[in-house]
């Protein structure tokens, strides 16, 4: 379990989680672990950029042109 502080004191609430009414401090080596998890979990992925913005740029030119077909269409 994580070493964890709480520099005023810790409440139960209602549905009996614990909650700490101050500032809460942990040991530097898990920081480490949370800020690896979180570099994990937000990490810049390269491949689902590409497929987001290839998504993004096909939806824009097929709109573009539906739109010019469509304003050519109701001139004839």
């Amino acid at each position: 379990m994580a070493m964890v502080s709480c520099s005023v004191n810790w409440t139960q609430t209602g549905n009996g989680d614990l909650r700490c009414n101050g500032t809460i401090t942990e040991e530097p080596s898990q920081l480490d672990q949370l800020n690896m998890i979180l570099n994990e979990v937000y990490s810049f992925d390269l491949d689902i950029f590409g497929i987001v913005m290839g998504s993004l740029i096909v939806a824009f030119i097929t709109g573009h042109w539906a739109g010019k077909v469509a304003r050519i269409l109701s001139r004839t």
